[in-house]
C-alpha cells in the first residue's frame, strides 16, 4: 500500500514537472512569435510587444493565484516556487533570443505570497518527516 502511494506521488510529480516544461516551451514560442511577427503589423505607437508582455504577465499571475487558492500539496509547492523563480530569468523572460523589456512588469506574486508558500511547504515537510519518523518507530518496535 505504501509503495503504491509513493508511485502515485512520483507519477504526479513527473506530470506536474512535464506540464511546467511544456508550458515554458509554449511561452517562449509565444513570445518569439509576438516579438518577430507583430511589430511590423502594428504601428509603433501601439507598443504591441510591451502590451502583450503586460497582458501575458497579468494572466499568468492570475492563473497562479487561482492555482494557489485551490490548494497545493507536496511537491507542487516546490514546482511552483521553482517555476516562479525561473520566470524572470534567462530561461524565460530574459531568454537571450527574446530580448524582452520587462522593466514595466512587477513580480508574478507579491513577496508575502511567496513567503507564505515557502512557509507552508516547510510546515508540510516537517509534518511529513514527523509522520514518517513515527511510522518508522512503529515498524521497529
Amino acid at each position: 500500500m505504501y509503495e503504491g502511494n509513493i508511485a502515485e506521488r512520483i507519477e504526479k510529480l513527473i506530470n506536474v514537472a512535464s506540464a511546467a516544461l511544456r508550458g515554458l516551451d509554449r511561452m517562449i514560442d509565444d513570445f518569439r512569435v509576438v516579438k518577430t511577427l507583430l511589430p511590423p503589423i502594428f504601428p509603433p505607437k501601439y507598443n504591441i510587444v510591451k502590451k502583450y508582455v503586460t497582458m501575458y504577465h497579468s494572466a499568468l499571475s492570475n492563473h497562479i493565484q487561482e492555482l494557489i487558492s485551490q490548494g497545493l500539496e507536496g511537491m507542487e509547492f516546490v514546482t511552483l516556487l521553482t517555476w516562479i523563480d525561473g520566470y524572470d530569468s534567462p530561461e524565460l523572460l530574459k531568454h537571450p533570443e527574446l530580448n524582452l523589456d520587462t522593466s514595466h512588469v512587477g513580480p508574478l506574486l507579491e513577496h508575502a505570497v511567496i513567503d507564505e508558500l515557502q512557509n507552508q511547504y516547510l510546515k508540510n515537510t516537517r509534518e511529513n518527516i514527523k509522520r514518517m519518523d513515527q511510522k518508522h518507530s512503529e515498524i521497529r518496535y
